[in-house]
Parts: structure tokens; C-alpha cells; sequence
């Protein structure tokens, strides 16, 4: 048939080597560390893109970067690129792709569409229209049919149409990367997993954690920048707790050799986690600490992390403990708010100051005026998204005039394969 030569011409391209084009779903702002990832994962080629990275790797690249990456929300592997002027074209080019190859007939999948651009295109119309023609492949061809199942797919099929044409790809993640596994109730103002891990890259954290420094958080809600820090330090992957990914309902799925990248990650976390430095962090809300310890206990972190509630005036270094980074998501006003937060900044300075000496502090917030409370000029800014708030990062080096010496950042990437190092991805 010309529908099925013309979809196929358009299929993403392997190489001899078993390299495939793959593309990794970013929050702005964290291209340079994905790129860090993607490349100490095995990955070659990276170019960050509208929404994104895309590089090429094999199919080892691609689970580490599953397992290992700490900043990416997915990772998509294209596998067609077919015309989308008309439902009709777009519809027979569809099922043209030899969907046997991915799914099997009797799995479960979901489609996931979104039109880029001012075309006049419904998302929810794109999906329907790819899931007709997906189970309309496989039943006439198999004579059943697989079914749709949008809260827990064996499969995921991301469409985009941009202009006239559309890409589909497998999501390899399947639930977004930032869902560690770890984290159960949250606060009002809950801080991504990916986020939380920008921030400590950003600040240069696998460089104070590799030579002693200690870790604290003085307003740690639901404990998420106390487990991603312990994460980094410990050389555990982020994605270790979780049990399954999107490619584990691939028919192109590898499982002997996910064993083995899910092997050798789980000897580095349990060699990493006994090298830890002093890690903790306080709240003055009860409830908060109590999510807290409930995290660090769902993240297999218990007599690792400690949490305890405490003001922020009373927040005080661990005993002995090598100056290291005070990181905390304070609150700025769009999800809590009140008038307490001027004050409760200044103190955070005064805390700072005053018991913190030789430090590094990053602060993360929305908020200019409130950031200005803290009373110390930052060294350095960056500029991250929590979910759909801009927010800048803030570091401070306490005792130190802006400009001084302080730690190198460092990117934080994942060892390469088979060596020992910092972790970050």
C-alpha cells in the first residue's frame, strides 16, 4: 500500500550502532544540567529544543537517563512523523505505523495529544482519531483489539502536531520522572521533585557533599529538597523507588538489560548512603513535620534524615558538622501568604548570620520584595519553574563579601556508566 510506504519512510531512524532519536520533556531552565545527565548516561548529540532536549542514544542511554535523570518530567522516544493536513490522511498514515512492533494486542495504552500553534485542532479530536487507529491496525490484523486505559497504561503514545504534520512517540517514563515514589501528602505550596533537585545542582551540592558539608532545610514542609539532597549525596537514582516505567509495556523492551542498569544503580545507592553527611530539617507546623518524616521514611531514608519542628530563629547547624548548604523553598505569597512573611524572612537572615557562618544558602521564591528581607546580597541567580510559578534562586555565601571565593557549581551528572563518582542526574 502507498499509506504504509509513505508512514514508513518517515519512521525515526536507528543506526548500526542501535542509536535511536529520544527527547527528554524539561521544566524551563534546566537544559544545561539534562545535557549533563544525558551524556553521562551514555547519550550523544544533545540539543535542547523548544520544550526540551533532544539527543540520540541506544537503548541503555535511554534507561538511565529514565532512572538516573533528577530535572527531566519525561522521556519520549519518536517513532513516526507522518502528515496531518487533514483527519483523513492523518487517520490512514497513523495506522500505517506497524504498531505491532511496540504494543501487543492484548496490552492496554493511552494517547496523549497536544496541538502546537494557532491551528484551529482539538487535542482530545487528535487522540481519539490516533486511537482509532491504532486498535484498528492491531484488530484486523489480529482479530482483537487492545484496550484504552488513561490512569495506568501498559503503553503511552505522545502525540504533537505542529503545522502540518504530527510526531508520535512512546513515553518511556510512562508517570512523569518528578514522581519518585517517595512523597505522599504535600502542603499547599508543594515543591516538584525536579525542582527541588535543580535547586541543590544549581547550588553546587554534589561538591559540598562530597567533601563533608553538611545539608540543612529550615522550613522543610513536606521534606522533598531533604530526600533529593540526601539522593545526591548518597548516589542513589531517582528513580529507584519506582517499580515501573513506560517502557515496560513495549514489545521492544529489554528486561535483561534494565536488570542490569537497575542492578548496578541499586549497589551504588547502598554504597552511597553510608558515606552520607549530617542531613536535616525543621518546620515550626507539626502536620509539616509529620509529612516530612513520613517521606524521609518512604524514601528509605530513616536514621539518615533527620526532622524536627523548630522556628526558624531556632534553627541551629548539626553538631560538629562541616559547614555545607542551607536550601529551603521559603513561602512567597501566591499559594501562603500573610503578613507574617516579611518577618519571617528577616529572621531567616538573621539565622543565617548569626549561626550559619561559612555556609551557603539558596532560597528559592517568587517574590523580589520578600527575597530583599533576608538582608544579604546574592552572589548568584537563577531562574526555575515550579510548576507554573517563576521563581528565582537566590545564593547567598554567609560571612563572605558577594564575589568571594565560594564551592564550584557543578552539574551533578550521573557517573558514566561503570564509574564511580558524584551523582546529579
Amino acid at each position: 500500500m502507498q499509506t504504509e510506504r509513505s508512514s514508513l519512510a518517515k519512521l525515526s531512524p536507528g543506526a548500526t550502532d542501535g542509536s535511536r532519536d529520544l527527547f527528554l520533556v524539561l521544566p524551563r531552565g534546566v537544559e544545561d544540567l539534562a545535557t549533563a545527565e544525558v551524556i553521562a548516561a551514555g547519550g550523544h548529540e544533545p540539543h535542547p529544543t523548544s520544550g526540551g532536549l533532544r539527543f540520540r542514544g541506544d537503548l541503555a542511554a535511554a534507561y538511565r537517563v529514565c532512572l538516573w535523570s533528577r530535572v527531566a518530567s519525561r522521556v519520549l522516544m519518536p517513532i513516526a512523523r507522518v502528515p496531518a493536513a487533514s483527519s483523513g490522511v492523518y487517520y490512514d498514515e497513523v495506522r500505517a505505523i506497524p504498531w505491532d512492533e511496540h504494543l501487543a494486542a492484548d496490552e492496554t495504552f493511552a494517547v496523549e495529544a497536544r496541538v502546537r500553534g494557532d491551528r484551529a485542532l482539538n487535542s482530545h479530536f487528535v487522540a481519539l482519531k490516533t486511537k482509532d487507529a491504532i486498535v484498528d491496525r492491531l484488530r484486523d490484523r489480529h482479530g482483537r483489539r487492545p484496550d484504552v486505559d488513561r490512569d495506568d497504561p501498559g503503553l503511552s503514545v505522545h502525540v504533537l502536531v505542529d503545522g502540518s504534520e504530527a510526531q508520535l512517540s512512546l513515553d518511556l517514563s510512562g508517570e512523569p520522572l518528578h514522581r519518585r515514589g517517595y512523597r505522599g501528602a504535600t502542603g499547599a505550596a508543594p515543591l516538584k521533585e525536579n525542582v527541588a533537585a535543580a535547586m541543590l545542582l544549581r547550588a553546587g551540592w554534589p561538591a559540598i557533599a562530597a567533601r563533608g558539608g553538611a545539608f540543612v532545610d529550615p522550613l522543610c514542609g513536606a521534606g522533598t529538597l531533604l530526600v533529593e539532597a540526601a539522593f545526591l549525596a548518597g548516589d542513589v537514582a531517582p528513580g529507584l523507588l519506582r517499580d515501573r516505567f513506560g517502557f515496560h509495556g513495549w514489545r521492544g523492551h529489554d528486561e535483561r538489560l534494565w536488570r542490569a542498569i537497575r542492578d548496578e544503580a541499586d549497589a551504588r545507592a547502598r554504597a552511597g548512603l553510608e558515606r552520607l553527611p549530617p542531613i536535616g530539617g525543621s518546620d515550626r507546623d507539626l502536620d509539616a513535620v509529620e509529612r516530612a518524616r513520613d517521606t524521609v521514611e518512604q524514601a528509605g531514608l530513616r536514621g539518615a534524615v533527620s526532622v524536627r519542628r523548630a522556628e526558624v530563629a531556632d534553627c541551629m547547624p548539626p553538631p560538629d558538622a562541616t559547614p555545607g548548604l542551607v536550601a529551603t523553598n521559603a513561602p512567597y505569597g501566591q499559594r501562603i501568604g500573610g503578613a507574617a512573611l516579611p518577618a519571617l524572612y528577616r529572621r531567616l537572615g538573621e539565622t543565617m548570620k548569626t549561626r550559619f557562618q561559612g555556609w551557603r544558602l539558596a532560597l528559592l521564591t517568587a517574590d523580589a520584595a520578600l527575597a530583599g528581607e533576608v538582608r544579604m546580597r546574592a552572589s548568584r541567580r537563577n531562574t526555575l519553574y515550579n510548576g507554573g510559578i517563576r521563581c528565582e534562586l537566590l545564593q547567598y555565601t554567609i560571612g563572605e563579601a558577594p564575589g568571594a571565593a565560594s564551592p564550584p557549581l557543578d552539574g551533578g551528572a550521573t557517573p558514566r556508566p561503570g564509574g564511580r563518582g558524584r551523582a546529579g542526574s
